[in-house]
């Protein structure tokens, strides 16, 4: 687990902004309930290592900050895995 300071992420990487930048590889909703909509992001840091992300987007944000409520992010480092996908013969 590693933290990463908000305004590193917003400013320094664009994130979750800009999701067509070089950090950015993978943005995913998990759960939408309530008016708020469950990301997770998937970034590469300027350390070449890859990472796990969480936030909330209201579905209508006019005045949204993403991780508005933390100093810091905790983010997960991942790796990706292959997988066999398997499909008829021709």
């Amino acid at each position: 687990m590693k933290k990463f300071k908000r305004e590193y992420l917003i400013e320094e990487l664009g994130l979750p902004y800009s999701l067509c930048n070089e950090y950015f590889i993978e943005d995913t909703i998990d759960y939408a309930d309530c008016g708020l909509v469950d990301h997770t992001l998937i970034f590469r840091d300027v350390d070449g290592k890859t990472y796990r992300a969480s936030y909330d987007k209201p579905e209508e944000p006019e005045d949204w900050t993403p991780w508005e409520d933390e100093e810091e992010v905790e983010c997960q480092e991942v790796v990706p895995v292959k997988t066999i996908k398997w499909v008829d013969k021709k």
